[in-house]
């Protein structure tokens, strides 16, 4: 029922009780979740945290509104975010 009504992935074991969440589209490639799986990758976390996220927020907030274009905010967000790391 789960599977059903969202993308939500089944906490199962049985390959069989996968099919239908599989089938469902979209997105048309539901095996990517399960291959991405066998490769986890966990953000970095450094401690201004709050300070990456909250530069990252800003910047998608800018361009959400108009006043920013995507790659201009991916620029800033680089040379801001490199600082921060540092």
């Amino acid at each position: 029922m789960r599977v059903e009504a969202g993308w939500e992935l089944p906490a199962l074991d049985e390959p069989a009780y996968f099919e239908s969440y599989l089938a469902q589209t979209p997105p048309t490639n539901r095996a990517a979740v399960f291959q991405a799986l066998e490769s986890p990758i966990t953000p970095p976390v450094i401690e201004r945290q709050s300070e990456m996220q909250d530069t990252i927020n800003e910047l998608l907030n800018a361009v959400v509104a108009g006043e920013l274009d995507p790659q201009t905010a991916l620029d800033i967000a680089k040379e801001e975010l490199d600082a921060l790391i540092q």
